[in-house]
Parts: C-alpha cells; structure tokens; sequence
C-alpha cells in the first residue's frame, strides 16, 4: 500500500505541481471564527463545521443513540419542505446537506455551487432552524436502526468491540455504544432531538471551514448568516479526565463460530503530543499495509490471516495504540505470539532508515489526496481546527514529517513502548487457553 501511494503521488506531482495552500483565518462580525481557503478552479463552495462535546458522549444516561439519530433525522424536511420533498430540493439544486456525530464532535458538511448559492443557504438554514424533525419519520430511522443493531449484536467484530470499548474506559462516556442499545433506542422521542439541538448547539462550541471560489468578505457574510441566529452559549461541558488501564492480560469472550477475532491495544499518544506524528509513522511500519511487520510475519510468512493491522484510535481524552488479527481459532495462539514478538522487537531494536523513509513518503503521498477537492480540503482544516493545530500546519506537514531523524525515532520507541502493556481482546473459541505473556 504505501508503494502504491507513492508511485500514486509521483503521478500526482508530475501532473499538477503542489502548491502551498492559501488558508485565511477570519473572524466574523458575530464572533465566529472560520478558516478559508480559496479555490477559483472550479465553481464550487464547501463547507465543514463542528460542535464540540456534542458527540455520542455527551448524550443523556439511557438515551444512548440519540445523537445519530439526531444527526439523520434533521434531512428529514425543514421549512415548508417534507422530507421528500427536501431531498428533490437539493437533488434539483446539486445541493449537499448532511450531518454526522462520533464520540467527540457533532459535525455538518455543506456543499454547493456558485449558480445554486444563494438558494442552497437559504435551504441549509431552514435545516438548522426550521427542521420539522417528524414523528413518522423517527420512526422509521428507529426502525432502520434496531434493525441494523439486532444484526450486529450478533455479529463478531461488534462483540469485540463492545468488550474492547467496556473494558478499557469501564464507567467512562467513551464505554457507552454511539449506535445505542435496544432499549436507548426505544425510547428517543422527537422531544430528545429538540433538546439535543438546543443544548449543543451554539456559537461558543463552533468551528466553521471554507473551500471555494469566493472572496474573505464572501464567506463572512455567508458564514454570518448561516451561523449568527444560533445560541451564543452551548450548554456542554467537557467529559471527565480518562486513565486507561493496560493491563498486559488476554481476555477471551467464547463464541462457537469458525475463526477467532482479536483487537489488541497499547498506550498511544494524543494529537497535541510533540512525539505524535512519530507515533503515526512507527504505527504505518508496524502494521500499515502489506509490506508492514505485522503483514510480513503473521500473513505473508506463516499464512496465520487475510487481514492483520494497526491504527492510532484518538478520542479527545484517550488515545491508544490499537491493533486488528482474524485468524482461524486453530492458530490464533501463534498469531498472538508473533505479535508479541514484534512489538518486543520493535521496542528492542527499533526501525530501519528504509523503513522510515518508506513510511514517510506514505504519510507525505495520502496527505496529497486527502486535499484533492474543496471538500476534504474543508474537511482537513476543520479538523486541524478540532485539535488545535496552527492554520500553518496545513502547508508545514510535509517538512515537518522529512525532518524527523531516525535516531529520535529510535530513542522515542525504546522510551515508550512497553510490550508488557500489550491488551488483547479475542471472541471466538480458540483451540488453547491463551496465555498471558
């Protein structure tokens, strides 16, 4: 994968040169803070905004679900305009209009034409603050979501990840299932989705990204007038500080199903730490794609899984080191053990100057595709936004990732990775009684 990102980016360069991107940080007449970018190559506007500890997270004790659902169901007609006929609206218009939540962040995404502009704001406005937010219509998302629920409740990597969740942040919001329960699901009314969007929502949690062809005085008046009619002042409050306890144990749920799957965690480090984007190329090197350690060994040598990675999993309050293995319950033992061996490796012994370099050019490579479109571009600023990164890093990244030396990588692994610390969490129903080493 990372070859493949590279040669991709050489491609990339050669046929439309990089260019620093122009980012403005604007404040509004109502005290909204917005960056922009411009982009006079095509006709379009988009637009990313966020609401802080506003997630899944923050969602009432016994409602849990409430803020996809709130998510899916502000689409569901505004205004004068059902829900179909809102949808026909912004299909006729090229219009998009949607919204999301994950643990943290309630977020929104817009996106437009020149030519539909002026009719698209009116539309997105009547969605923040004309939403009909329909009985009939909450009804069927419930449906559609208990649905969805009582199949995945029987499904493996969701019991695993239930275990994992429950387990690491036990009496912590992060424990709690964003998708709900059956019974959390039941009982959200409309009248849990008015308050919901009363509470969190305001200017004070809000952070505004813009791409576009559009001038700075453009998107203040548009940002203005979108945003300015919200509350000053959300009622939310950031959740509770979070120790997570690695404990270096193997926890087993037994399922009588054919093949074992196993989420394994060791402490990571969060956004604002100064050793993170070392974090993020050891764990591409670790377990990134198919020319990993973790692919080589467990997959391409011994032929133990398909699949088998690592990932940064980042919560604003918990960040960890995790890692994925599906195997057959016959040889999940060894898969685990040669997991355990290459962490100890790594910690011992560290990276490769070819390995680094390699990882390196991946970061830089998917970097370049992730600002492909004035979408993902907005996307990318608003999350620099989210964690608190200068408006700068945008066009800094790339030199920032070159200069890291290999000798700070290795002192850095050598100081923090504790093979010790390594979790893992298995269902299936494994041949041996697997062993805590």
């Amino acid at each position: 994968m990372r070859k493949f990102i590279y040669f991709l980016t050489l491609f990339l360069i050669a046929f439309s040169p990089l260019k620093a991107l122009e980012v403005h940080q604007l404040t509004t007449p109502k005290g909204i803070k917005v960056w922009f970018a411009p982009d006079k190559t095509v006709p379009v506007i988009s637009m990313g905004y966020s609401f802080d500890n506003a997630g899944s997270a923050h969602e009432p004790d016994g409602k849990e679900g409430l803020a996809m659902m709130t998510a899916a169901l502000l689409t569901e007609g505004a205004g004068k305009l059902d829900a179909n006929a809102l949808s026909e609206k912004l299909a006729e218009l090229a219009v998009g209009i949607g919204f999301s939540a994950d643990t943290d962040y309630f977020r929104g995404s817009f996106k437009t034409t020149l030519r539909t502009k002026k009719e698209a704001i009116v539309l997105l406005k009547d969605v923040l603050y004309k939403a009909l937010l329909p009985k009939d219509r909450l009804e069927i998302l419930r449906q559609q979501a208990l649905s969805g629920l009582q199949a995945s409740l029987k499904q493996p990597n969701y019991i695993l990840g239930k275990m994992g969740r429950e387990t690491l942040y036990a009496g912590h919001p992060y424990s709690r299932s964003a998708e709900g329960t059956l019974e959390s699901l039941k009982s959200i009314s409309r009248e849990d989705t008015q308050k919901f969007l009363k509470k969190n929502l305001g200017r004070s949690n809000l952070r505004v990204a813009v791409c576009g062809n559009l001038s700075k005085d453009e998107v203040i008046a548009m940002v203005d007038s979108v945003f300015a009619d919200l509350p000053q002042k959300a009622m939310v409050k950031p959740l509770p500080t979070l120790e997570v306890p690695y404990s270096g144990k193997t926890l087993v749920t037994v399922k009588n199903i054919p093949q074992s799957v196993c989420l394994f965690y060791h402490p990571g480090l969060n956004v604002d730490h100064k050793n993170y984007m070392m974090l993020n190329l050891i764990v591409d090197i670790l377990g990134g794609g198919f020319e990993s350690r973790l692919s080589q060994e467990v997959r391409e040598k011994k032929g133990l899984a398909y699949t088998v990675n690592t990932f940064l999993s980042i919560k604003k309050n918990v960040a960890s080191l995790g890692g994925f293995v599906g195997t057959e319950n016959a040889k999940i033992e060894e898969a685990l053990t040669i997991i355990r061996k290459e962490y100890a490796k790594l910690a011992s012994f560290g990276v490769t100057e070819k390995e680094l370099k390699e990882a390196k050019q991946a970061a830089i490579g998917s970097y370049i595709l992730r600002l492909s479109s004035t979408s993902a571009i907005a996307s990318q600023l608003l999350t620099y936004q989210e964690i608190n990164y200068p408006a700068s890093y945008v066009n800094e990244r790339s030199s920032k990732i070159n200069a890291i030396k290999l000798s700070a990588v290795n002192a850095f692994i050598q100081d923090f990775f504790n093979p010790q610390k390594l979790t893992f969490f298995v269902v299936g129903n494994p041949k041996k009684a697997l062993k805590n080493e």
